[in-house]
This record gives C-alpha cells, sequence and structure tokens, in this order.
C-alpha cells in the first residue's frame, strides 16, 4: 500500500484524520494532499423545529449501518439496554452480524423495543422525526449516514472513535462519548434527549459545510489546479 500511494500525484483525503495518517504512516508529503469532506444531497423537512419533540412517550432512535463486527451496532444495544425511559430503536441494513445481534436483542430481551429492519434504498424515510441518530462505529472514514441525519436535522450520539466523526459533531448537533464507554453512552442519550438542539441550525450547518453545492467545487478547483501543474 505505502509503495502505490506513493506512486500518485495527488491524494485527497475524506478527513484530517486520514490526511495526518498518510503523512505520518505512509510518508506522504503534506503538500501532496488536501481534506475534502464527503458531500451529503440536501434534504427537505417540512417544519424541523418539530421534530424528535421531547413530548413524545416514545422516543425514537436510529441507526443506519452496515452489521458488521467494526460498525459496533451490539454496544448500541448494550446503551439503550441500560435506558430506564421507553424507546424504539430502528436498525437499518445487512450484514454478517444480523443473527448475532439478533440473538442479543432476545437476550437483553428488548424485542418490543429494537428492530432490525434490514437494508432500504431510502433509510431515512420515515425516520425524519427520530429523536437521535446513534453510531457505535470502532473507527470511521467519513460516514454518509451520519451527514444524511444531519441534513435532516437529527442529533447524534456517537463514540468518540479514530477517523472523521469528531470533524463532524459538535456540541451544537450532537454529543461525542468516550471510546467504548457503555454506561457513559447510555447517559449522552438521556443528555440528548433533554438537549435543546436546533434541528433547523443543524441542516443550515449541514448545508454549509457538506452540501453537493458547496464541496464539488472544491474538487472541481483542485483537479483544474493540478491539471494546470500538470501541463
Amino acid at each position: 500500500i505505502k509503495k502505490y500511494y506513493k506512486r500518485f500525484d495527488f491524494i485527497i483525503c475524506q478527513s484530517g484524520y486520514m490526511q495526518q495518517d498518510l503523512i505520518r504512516n505512509y510518508d506522504i508529503p503534506a503538500n501532496n494532499t488536501a481534506v475534502i469532506y464527503n458531500a451529503t444531497e440536501e434534504k427537505t423537512m417540512n417544519n424541523p423545529a418539530n421534530a424528535g419533540n421531547s413530548s413524545h412517550k416514545v422516543y425514537k432512535f436510529i441507526s443506519v449501518a452496515r452489521l458488521s463486527e467494526e460498525k459496533g451496532i451490539g454496544r448500541l444495544i448494550h446503551a439503550v439496554g441500560l435506558l430506564s425511559l421507553p424507546f424504539t430503536f430502528y436498525i437499518i441494513g445487512e450484514g454478517d452480524q444480523k443473527a448475532k445481534l439478533q440473538s442479543l436483542v432476545n437476550e437483553l430481551q428488548l424485542q418490543e423495543n429494537i428492530f432490525l429492519l434490514g437494508e432500504k434504498t431510502e433509510p431515512f424515510s420515515g425516520m425524519e422525526d427520530a429523536d437521535l441518530f446513534l453510531m457505535g462505529s470502532y473507527y470511521e472514514g467519513f460516514p454518509n449516514s451520519l451527514l444524511e441525519a444531519q441534513a435532516l436535522g437529527i442529533p447524534v450520539i456517537a463514540f468518540n472513535a479514530p477517523g472523521g466523526i469528531p470533524e463532524i459533531i459538535s456540541e451544537k448537533n450532537g454529543i461525542l462519548v468516550d471510546d467504548n464507554d457503555i454506561l457513559g453512552f447510555a447517559s449522552a442519550i438521556q443528555e440528548g434527549l433533554s438537549a435543546s438542539f436546533n434541528r433547523a441550525a443543524i441542516i443550515e450547518n449541514t448545508r454549509k459545510r457538506f452540501s453537493v453545492q458547496v464541496i464539488v467545487p472544491q474538487i472541481e478547483k483542485l483537479l483544474l489546479q493540478q491539471g494546470e501543474q500538470n501541463k
């Protein structure tokens, strides 16, 4: 991998974490890299201020992820299992851990709270009013599902895992939890439900930072610059 990375004229990194990894561990010169984040399409919300209303009798959580070990869905299940409040948790995705995760749900007697819905073409359809988006990943590049949740104004609770997650989440759009702190994650869920997240502001911040209209011109400009230099 190190040999082939060095053959590239220039490398676009999805996150600052990736950029520093290339510089430190692959000996890529810093001036041969740039950070350009993934883009997300703008979503239409009729009234984001009314979504995730804390007056819900049953809170609604959502995760969208491949059901594989590194996505940490199991530790999300353990975390929500510690809650004493009424909730439903919808997990959207497929993967080789599905049977194991369903067994964990059954073992914790959470069959009436947690639902593995499988893969969906439009995973956020019908989930726009979710109170929180939960992310359990042990590591990430720059998670598109997290951007899509933010484009709908859904606040996020995530572990502070290696990768680009901390470059997306701030105190205004979610809560980061020390990696693998299951008790802390459960507490953060409760904190997130009582926090006054401004969903319209989350949508606007996501649009300004990660919309296609913002990111694509950055890529275009960089490619044109590289083309000029290589003439």
